[in-house]
């Protein structure tokens, strides 16, 4: 079984789009021959759809937080010099 879920990007906030966006699905068996209304079988599970641009957003500013505060907080041991 092949699937696709279509998302909106505001589907995905910072944290969503890498931790995931959990969903449901939701699969009913009919009948063919009893034309039922009501299944025969039905499952379902929790899947998970991520934004890899969302995670890519993240690290990226991250990385620059992490430069920022590299460049504000002066060294604890500056070298020595001769």
């Amino acid at each position: 079984i092949f699937i696709s879920v279509n998302c909106l990007s505001t589907d995905f906030s910072s944290q969503k789009g890498v931790k995931g966006l959990p969903l449901n699905l939701q699969i009913d068996t009919y009948s063919y021959n009893n034309r039922s209304n009501k299944p025969i079988h039905r499952a379902y599970c929790q899947i998970k759809v991520f934004c890899d641009k969302g995670a890519e957003r993240k690290i990226r500013d991250e990385e620059r937080k992490q430069s920022r505060r590299k460049g504000k907080c002066p060294d604890v041991n500056p070298p020595l010099g001769n």
